[in-house]
């Protein structure tokens, strides 16, 4: 994974004439690859973009997608036959996958055939759309937000709405599911709960006569600053807080915690023109003041896995991949809360159909039953740190509430249920690598304030959007 965001600049008439694009190494779930979105893997600054796991060194994108590999199909004594294609971190650190593909075979008849993504998956989705075929029917393992407006513009998905029965639809988080539409379609289903969090070092609190996490932004700059002064020792600075510029892991969390609609979903962008854009812009470069400058050009997880930050703020599937470098010594705790909103980002990634492959309703009648099965998430959840979106498999883990699982997970599985999700849209790749260009623009003191950071960001996004629309 690498740190950053970065995207090809297409034109809207390029990508329906059928030239096609190298997909963004984000991976769903935000959160992971296998290198850490994840000290495990860590995430080397990227994701989406999350990556998923995120993964190894990049800190906010998804682990690197490994070369093709076609896993030796569940067998069924007859009948049909499906392959599907998978992000590499999730047959991975999840192989319980393969042994659910071998029960679903003899549940049904229908043969799985699970592959690993090629680096080039989106290209061969694209240009195989231009040809009414598909290799696969079906991919899991990317993010939403990032790719699927692309995708779905290229004529390679099939939109899930025919399939989902109301009962379905209602056992997801409303959030999630509405977080997952384009232009009025659902295009994937949220396997996962995969918000922005904090996670913080309780022993290190406790030094600080702190018995809970600061609930607003005011109370925690008070504990990174008094961090610094009261925990660095010679040589070795504490930092209050390490943190990704990354625009869906910085400037676009905070801004939900003050607005419940930092998203304009009609424009597809996350809205600048509201007071609380600058008002965000402010609360990043305070943070940034009691952090680390490493925090621009290194992996994050690095530095709080060497005991040397209190707090650290990222994708929620980081918690578990820390813990053992630390001891056990992180905790989970929502983001700040303001008068007006209690959120976050996330992106709840799930599996798409690909719609030439010809088998539209045995791929999602697969991909919805696989959604429901527990021993699924008895790795990806208790061993990986990757909640169910489910409402009803969430009731299956509440014994597990407290010991396996940080009783945290409850407080932002509920603060994701009060949050936007970021808005599908051609245009929201491009305005992310502006708003992180200029984040750390301004960390860096090349832009003196925050207004006319904010105003670079609306500058520089509206330039690039007109260029790929000719």
């Amino acid at each position: 994974m690498t740190r950053g965001f970065s995207h090809g600049r297409w034109t809207r008439r390029q990508l329906l004439g059928g030239l096609t694009m190298m997909a963004v190494p984000l991976v769903a779930a935000c959160g992971g690859g296998v290198p850490a979105p994840s000290a495990a893997p860590t995430p080397s600054a990227g994701a989406a973009a999350g990556g998923a796991p995120a993964g190894p060194a990049a800190q906010q994108t998804s682990p690197a997608l490994n070369a093709p590999a076609a896993a030796k199909p569940a067998t069924s004594p007859g009948g049909k036959t499906l392959s599907l294609v998978w992000s590499g971190w999730i047959l991975d650190q999840n192989p319980v996958i393969r042994d659910l593909a071998q029960d679903y075979a003899k549940e049904t008849g229908v043969t799985i055939a699970l592959s690993t993504a090629p680096d080039d998956v989106q290209q061969k989705l694209l240009l195989e759309a231009q040809q009414g075929k598909s290799t696969w029917g079906g991919w899991e393992g990317h993010t939403a937000f990032v790719d699927t407006a692309k995708l779905a513009e290229g004529n390679a998905l099939a939109a899930w709405d025919p399939y989902v029965t109301e009962a379905d639809r209602t056992d997801f988080l409303p959030t999630s599911w509405e977080e997952q539409k384009y232009k009025g379609k659902v295009y994937s289903i949220p396997y996962r709960v995969s918000p922005l969090v904090m996670m913080y070092r309780p022993s290190l609190l406790e030094k600080l006569g702190y018995k809970e996490f600061p609930d607003t932004w005011e109370k925690l700059y008070e504990l990174g600053d008094r961090a610094v002064k009261e925990l660095s020792q010679p040589g070795k600075k504490m930092n209050g807080i390490v943190f990704i510029s990354t625009a869906w892991y910085c400037l676009w969390t905070v801004m939900a915690t003050l607005t419940p609609k930092p998203f304009d979903d009609a424009q597809g962008l996350a809205n600048m023109d509201i007071p609380e854009a600058i008002e965000a812009m402010n609360v990043v470069k305070r943070l940034y003041s009691f952090s680390s400058p490493d925090i621009l050009s290194t992996d994050i997880a690095n530095i709080t896995q060497a005991g040397l930050s209190v707090v650290h703020m990222q994708h929620l599937l980081q918690l578990q991949r820390m813990k053992p470098a630390l001891q056990g010594d992180l905790k989970l705790a929502r983001l700040p809360k303001s008068a007006k909103a209690q959120g976050t980002t996330y992106w709840s990634s799930g599996p798409n159909i690909l719609k030439h492959y010809g088998q539209d309703d045995e791929v999602a009648r697969f991909w919805l039953w696989l959604s429901k099965q527990k021993r699924l998430y008895d790795t990806l959840w208790l061993k990986n740190g990757s909640p169910p979106n489910r409402r009803s498999l969430w009731k299956q883990y509440e014994a597990n509430k407290g010991k396996e699982l940080d009783a945290g997970m409850w407080d932002v599985d509920d603060m994701q249920s009060k949050s936007q999700g970021i808005p599908i849209a051609l245009s929201i790749p491009i305005q992310a690598t502006q708003t992180k260009r200029v984040t750390e623009e301004l960390l860096l003191g090349k832009i003196d304030t925050p207004e006319k950071a904010i105003a670079e960001i609306k500058r520089a996004t509206a330039e690039d959007i007109a260029k790929q629309k000719k």
